[in-house]
Order: C-alpha cells, then sequence, then structure tokens
C-alpha cells in the first residue's frame, strides 16, 4: 500500500488535440503553432529529452497556474506517483536556456529540492489513464484570466465548446 505522501497533484496546459494518456509530444505541433517561437524551443526541448533519454516528456506546475494565451489549451491535473517524476526544474534557469545558449545555464537547470512556484516537474508521455483527475478544453483569455483559479474554469468541456462557439460568433459577427 502506497501513503499519500507517494503523489504529488500536477498540472499540465497542452494542445487540445494532444491525448497524453496515448501520444508522446509531438514538438512540430508547437513549431508550427508558436513558429519563430517554436524553433527557439527545439533545441532546449532536444537537448532536455536527450539529458532525460525519452522523447516523450510533458511539462508540469507543481501549483495550477492559469494559462493566460489567447488559445484553446486542455488542462490536465494529475496525481502522479513522486517515482515517475524524470526531474525538476527551475522555471527561470530554463527561461534563460531558451532566450541564450542552453549551455551557458544548462548546469544549474535541475534541482533535487523543488520549491513549489519556482521549479516545474517533468514526467513521462504517454502517462496511465490511473494518474488523470481531470481533463478540460479550455479557452484561455489574457484578461480574464489573470486572476482566475482553478475553480473558475470551466467544469466540463461542453461548457468550455459552449463559450467558444459564443466567442467564435462574435468574431464572425465583426467581419
Amino acid at each position: 500500500m502506497t501513503a499519500e505522501s507517494d503523489f504529488i497533484v500536477l498540472y499540465t496546459w497542452q494542445y487540445p488535440e494532444w491525448d497524453i494518456r496515448f501520444e508522446k509530444r509531438n514538438p512540430e505541433i508547437a513549431i508550427q503553432s508558436w513558429s519563430d517561437t517554436g524553433l527557439k524551443f527545439k533545441p532546449a526541448y532536444d537537448k532536455l529529452e536527450k539529458e532525460l533519454g525519452t522523447q516523450g516528456i510533458v511539462w508540469c506546475y507543481q501549483n495550477f497556474k492559469y494559462w493566460d494565451q489567447m488559445e484553446i489549451r486542455r488542462l490536465w491535473k494529475l496525481k502522479v506517483p513522486r517515482a515517475r517524476i524524470l526531474c525538476y526544474m527551475d522555471n527561470e534557469v530554463w527561461q534563460k536556456c531558451l532566450e541564450e545558449d542552453p549551455g551557458k545555464y544548462w548546469y544549474k537547470l535541475f534541482t533535487d529540492n523543488p520549491e513549489n512556484d519556482k521549479h516545474s516537474a517533468i514526467i513521462q508521455s504517454p502517462i496511465p489513464e490511473s494518474w488523470v483527475c481531470s481533463n478540460i478544453f479550455h479557452y484561455s483569455c489574457w484578461q480574464a484570466g489573470r486572476n482566475m483559479k482553478e475553480n473558475d474554469l470551466p467544469i466540463t468541456t461542453a461548457k468550455a465548446l459552449k463559450l467558444l462557439l459564443i466567442k467564435y460568433n462574435k468574431e464572425q459577427k465583426q467581419c
């Protein structure tokens, strides 16, 4: 029997078409959707995957953090065995690796003593169904979402899709 302390709750925002239960991450989707930014991420992601020895990774927050980009995302809330976390990474150092030469900061990237908001957890995909607490589609709206909490999100995929349809119809009327 495993103790509750052997698990950690994690959150990850992913593209709606990517089901992390069945598929590995496809870096080409990020490159297509983020264009120049995606091209900048690829060398650092490739280096990270090589270091971890896997091509399938999922980047997770240890606390709920609202995705404040103007796009559809799928929020996954997971309960993961701590032993299955590949590593903890310093978010600020990762940002420096993306903006500058990754090799310059790489030695500072990983930590054995994670702090909730400063470090992200990396897990391997695909993940077991048993880890999934919830997953919902959500259209992120930066202005509305700045102070949004987990409980403020639509509770069902149907509700999230209804909100998307309303937004789409408003945009069509403006054209």
